[in-house]
């Protein structure tokens, strides 16, 4: 069923109130009232029991002639009760559209069409569908969470006015949950700050930029020669002092894990910003005692999809500290049914500890159906190292061709396959090409940080450090970092993936 949980009485108000019908009404429009008084008395506990008779009604020819309150209120009911993707419902969403009065008919026409739109693959749709909820009352989505603007964010990323819009708009809600509170103030701020430093607008992108606190956002604005205007009064607020913002943001972290001890989010978080400070001894404590109490069967209200990346952090802490059987352990657990992320990651653990084979087997459990075109761009990446490492250099390169066509998805995934096998030319030119590139560039510019290696790198770690060194230090490589960006040397550890 539609899903607005702040809406849910809304049939029974709406029904209660579209009126009844007398014996002389059509078929249609007592069969409108039959079941406007059935959800009226109880709303969407009746929708198993009434939802075919919803959609014959609104297929009636005789139903649009009936009142409009009547119609609206059938209409909504009918998305409301129904799956999200039925049939009928874009036609049924486009009906209540252009009648639409109450916020709960503006919000369940337009999210249906949005929807729709986004399975249509029509980002122009989606993004007016979208301004109509907005417009009509921002507090509508203000539950949303950031995953649910992944595909548009991805498909606006080569449209700068589009992706301007989207990012105006998101700004807009009283957002209520941490992760698009924290969206908001720093990625989407970032992207939107970029975008407004290109049209020269660098007051705007300053004020934007004034709430951000993670540190992978102002590392990214020291870097990006875009905000070069604005780098003397960062550099003079303190906003470059790495160690001080790595310390601000774990304490923001800390606060959300002490007003949510229910949650996993922000112990995840915490780990990766305790390895990120070189602060182990205490990431691993962290990680062990919530390893602990996940398999005491302790229940998160966030579980479902938090527990697999606080292993997966957990995992990456062992394996920087060298522990490179038990990072797998937890990783493998990490895995859980559906862990595609967890799978790849933990293959690239594998391949870099000196077992490709295993990364390999790792690998082929990783279907296409179940990823996303950047995770699978990963996995394609790691099936070249890990083919590579075990001689088989027909195999891996039989897999650059694909990857070469599809280098937007993913173009750090590509760089690490190049890397591999140690194509430096190619990979070097790819660094040019990404740097060249305004939507590819922020990733690119994460190469040149030099930041505190692990403890204990693996050997295939360090033998692939000393290839991407040669690459980036390629004087063609430099001339377009110079011309597009700047190095940074950091008092923090790599994290996750590393730059790329």
């Amino acid at each position: 069923m539609l899903s607005f949980s702040r809406l849910v009485a809304a049939v029974a108000i709406a029904c209660s109130i579209a009126g009844g019908a007398s014996a002389a009404d059509a078929p249609v429009e007592s069969e409108v009232s039959a079941l406007n008084r059935i959800l009226a008395s109880g709303g969407f506990q009746q929708c198993d029991r009434i939802r075919d008779r919803l959609v014959r009604a609104t297929a009636d020819p005789a139903f649009d002639g009936l009142a409009s309150g009547q119609r609206r209120t059938t209409l909504f009911a009918l998305l409301a009760c129904s799956p999200e993707g039925a049939p009928g419902l874009a036609n049924a969403a486009g009906r209540l559209e252009p009648i639409a009065v109450e916020r709960h008919e503006i919000f369940a026409a337009h999210y249906t069409l949005m929807t729709d739109a986004r399975r249509r693959d029509d980002i122009k749709a989606y993004l007016r569908h979208l301004g109509a909820i907005i417009d009509a009352d921002p507090a509508l989505i203000a539950d949303w969470e950031p995953d649910a603007f992944f595909w548009a964010l991805r498909k606006t990323r080569d449209d700068p006015a589009a992706k301007l819009e989207l990012l105006t708009r998101l700004r807009q809600p009283p957002w209520s949950t941490d992760s698009a509170k924290d969206a908001s103030a720093n990625g989407w701020a970032l992207s939107q700050a970029q975008l407004l430093m290109e049209t020269g607008d660098a007051t705007k992108a300053g004020i934007l930029l004034e709430g951000a606190t993670a540190t992978f956002v102002l590392l990214q604005v020291a870097q990006d020669r875009r905000f070069a205007p604005l780098w003397p009064a960062l550099e003079q607020a303190g906003r470059f002092d790495w160690t001080r913002v790595a310390e601000a943001e774990l304490a923001l972290t800390r606060a959300q894990a002490t007003r949510r001890p229910e949650s996993l989010e922000p112990i995840a978080t915490q780990i990766d910003a305790l390895r990120a400070m070189g602060r182990y001894d205490e990431a691993l404590a962290l990680g062990d005692a919530y390893a602990v109490r996940l398999d005491k069967g302790e229940r998160f209200d966030d579980a479902n999809t938090q527990r697999a990346w606080l292993l997966n952090n957990h995992a990456y802490t062992l394996y920087d500290l060298g522990r490179f059987d038990d990072a797998d352990r937890v990783m493998k657990s990490a895995q859980g049914r559906d862990g595609v992320s967890q799978r790849i990651n933990r293959a690239e653990l594998l391949s870099n500890a000196g077992k490709p084979a295993q990364a390999l087997e790792v690998l082929s459990e990783v279907k296409e159906k179940q990823s996303s075109p950047y995770g699978l761009m990963w996995r394609d990446a790691g099936l070249v190292c890990a083919r590579f490492r075990l001689g088989d250099r027909a195999g891996a390169e039989a897999l650059l061709p694909s990857m070469r066509e599809r280098w937007k998805e993913n173009a750090a995934a590509l760089t690490r396959a190049l890397i591999c096998l140690d194509a430096l030319d190619e990979a070097a030119a790819l660094y040019v090409r990404r740097l060249e590139d305004p939507a590819e560039r922020a990733g690119a510019l994460e190469a040149f940080r030099v930041g505190r290696p692990p403890p204990v790198p693996p050997p295939a770690l360090v033998e692939f450090e000393a290839r991407r060194a040669k690459v980036l230090a390629r004087p063609e490589v430099q001339a377009a970092l110079a011309k597009w960006g700047r190095p940074l040397t950091l008092p923090l550890a790599g994290t996750y993936w590393g730059a790329l």
